[in-house]
């Protein structure tokens, strides 16, 4: 373009479009049609990298996404720390080690003690020598040694009927 028309758009830019004259900026339009759009391997961005057509301004991105990180992992140490120092949970009571009676023997007789009100009663008396009481796994017998003339035997009692088996082992 030249002086001219520079002039004219910029008059009818002051003026605006209702104001300014009508030829300035129908030759404007005219010499805009003509050419084309530049072509794209003019551009400098095209060869140059733009890190060295742009100036570059300082980002604190990746310093906060370095504290962010930091502090992501003192979380997770903590918490490893903090779920490693806690006490396993205890598993739920089985076997020998479930709350119940518990039997004993004192004096060659053999005792049982409720768990509820912790009254006592002979389980099993009488001369015989009887002692080391055990409970079954299941914990409906208990099992003893009795000395007799004969040797050692171990007989099965029922707890709640006081009630001998004829289970005899010699040794």
């Amino acid at each position: 373009m030249n002086e001219s028309m520079d002039r004219e758009l910029s008059d009818w830019l002051r003026a605006g479009p209702e104001f300014g004259p009508r030829e300035g900026l129908e030759q404007a339009l005219a010499a805009t049609r003509d050419v084309g759009q530049r072509p794209g391997w003019t551009l400098p961005e095209r060869w140059l990298p733009m890190q060295l057509s742009m100036a570059r301004t300082p980002s604190m991105r990746p310093l906060l996404a370095m504290l962010l990180l930091a502090l992501l992992i003192v979380a997770l140490v903590a918490s490893v720390i903090f779920v490693g120092s806690q006490p396993p949970p205890l598993p739920p009571p089985f076997g020998l080690a479930r709350n119940g009676a518990i039997v004993y023997g004192e004096n060659d007789d053999l005792f049982i003690a409720d768990r509820l009100d912790g009254t006592v009663r002979v389980l099993l008396g009488g001369p015989e020598a009887d002692f080391a009481p055990v409970f079954s796994n299941q914990g409906d017998r208990v099992a003893f040694a009795r000395d007799t003339e004969e040797g050692f035997q171990v007989l099965s009692v029922r707890p709640m009927r006081s009630m001998t088996l004829n289970v005899r082992v010699r040794f």
